[in-house]
C-alpha cells in the first residue's frame, strides 16, 4: 500500500505547515484520507439528526407532558392541604417534592436522548462498514483498497489507467492537510443515449471549515466533471447530462446549496442510509448460502426504523439537475 496521508479530525491543523490551499485529484496516498473524510459525512449527519430529533416538536411535548402529569401527581396533594400560593411555596413538603421531580425531568430527557440515538443508528451503521469494499466501492465507483496499493507515481506502474479513477474525485487540502471532498460516479445502468446520468455520491467539508464556500467550488467542480464524462464518452456525444444528488431533510445548508444551484427535487425516501440496498443483497446472499432467511432489520421496541422517520417527517432526499452541454458551468447559475 501506498504511504498514507495522515489525517486526524480529531486535532487541530498544524500551524507548522504552509498556508497552501490546493485542488487535487484523488491519489493512493489519499485513499484512507478520502474514506475518512466520506465517512465524516455521516458521523456529522448523525449529529444533526439527532439535534434535529432531541428538538423536534413531538420531543419537547412528550417532555412537558411527562414533567407536567410527574409534576402533579408529586405536587396534588401538598396543593390540596394549602391554603394559599405562599404556603404552597414554603411548604417543606414542596421543596422535598421538587428535588425528587428533577430527576423525573432528567429521566423524560434522558428518554429522548436515547430514542434520538437508537433512531439515528443508521448512520453509525455506514461509519462503522465504511471501510467493507462494497460501501467504498459505491462511493467511489471502484476498489479503493486496490487504488490505495498502486504504487504513488504512474509511470512506477503497470496499470496506468487504474489511475484515471481518482480523477473523478477531487479532494481540497490545506495546510498538508486534506479539509474537504467530493466525489462524482457515473451511473451507466441508469443511462442511455440520450440521457447520461452521473450521482455526486459524496461531499463534505470538515466542520471546522464549514463556514468557508469549498463545498460550493466542490459542487461547481462536480458539475464540471460530469461534463467532462460525457464530453469524453463516444456513447453520449448527444446525451443530456443527468446529476443526481442526495440530501437530508434536517441538513438545512446542503439543501440551501443545491437549491442555489437549481437543483431540484424528484423523490424523497424515509430509509436514510444509502447503502441499504447493498445490506440488502448480502443479507439476501447470506440467507441463500445459509438457506434461511433470518429478519436482521433493527427496530425501536417493534417499531421499523422508515415508520419512525416518517412520524418525524426526517427523510434522505433525492435532487436533480439537467446541464446543457453547450452552456459552460458559471452560466446555468
Amino acid at each position: 500500500m501506498a504511504p498514507q496521508t495522515p489525517l486526524n479530525l480529531n486535532e487541530p491543523l498544524s500551524k507548522d505547515s504552509k498556508s497552501t490551499l490546493e485542488q487535487v485529484p484523488l491519489t493512493p496516498e489519499l485513499a484512507t484520507a478520502g474514506l475518512t473524510l466520506h465517512g465524516d459525512y455521516y458521523r456529522q449527519s448523525q449529529a444533526k439528526f439527532n439535534k434535529y430529533l432531541v428538538w423536534h416538536p413531538y420531543s419537547l411535548a412528550f417532555v412537558a407532558a411527562a414533567t407536567s402529569i410527574y409534576g402533579y401527581l408529586q405536587f396534588a396533594k401538598v396543593i390540596a392541604e394549602s391554603s394559599s400560593f405562599w404556603e404552597f411555596l414554603y411548604s417543606p413538603s414542596t421543596i422535598s417534592r421538587a428535588m425528587i421531580t428533577l430527576p423525573g425531568v432528567l429521566f423524560g430527557l434522558a428518554c429522548v436522548g436515547l430514542f434520538s440515538h437508537l433512531v439515528s443508528d443508521d448512520f453509525k451503521t455506514i461509519t462503522d462498514n465504511l471501510e467493507i469494499s462494497t460501501y467504498s466501492t459505491a462511493i467511489f465507483g471502484f476498489d479503493l483498497i486496490k487504488f490505495a496499493n498502486l504504487p504513488i507515481f504512474k509511470k512506477l506502474s503497470d496499470d496506468k489507467a487504474a489511475y484515471d479513477n481518482g480523477e473523478n474525485t477531487s479532494v481540497i487540502i490545506y495546510r498538508d492537510s486534506p479539509i474537504a471532498i467530493a466525489t462524482v460516479t457515473p451511473l451507466e445502468e441508469q443511462s442511455d443515449e440520450s440521457n447520461f446520468v452521473v450521482q455526486i455520491s459524496g461531499l463534505h467539508v470538515r466542520k471546522v471549515f464549514a463556514k468557508v464556500d469549498f463545498d460550493e467550488m466542490l459542487l461547481e467542480w462536480a458539475l464540471t466533471r460530469a461534463k467532462f464524462l460525457a464530453n469524453t464518452n463516444p456513447k453520449y456525444k448527444d446525451a443530456k447530462v443527468t446529476v443526481l444528488t442526495d440530501a437530508y431533510s434536517f441538513d438545512s445548508q446542503r439543501i440551501k446549496l443545491l437549491k442555489s444551484n437549481f437543483f431540484e427535487k424528484v423523490k424523497s425516501s424515509r430509509t436514510l442510509n444509502p447503502f441499504s440496498t447493498i445490506i440488502q443483497a448480502e443479507k439476501e446472499l447470506e440467507g441463500l448460502v445459509k438457506k434461511k432467511n433470518p429478519n436482521t432489520n433493527s427496530t425501536f421496541f417493534g417499531i421499523r426504523p422508515e415508520v419512525l422517520t416518517s412520524i418525524f417527517d426526517a427523510s434522505r432526499i433525492t435532487y436533480s439537475l439537467t446541464i446543457n452541454r453547450k452552456v459552460p458551468i458559471e452560466e446555468i447559475k
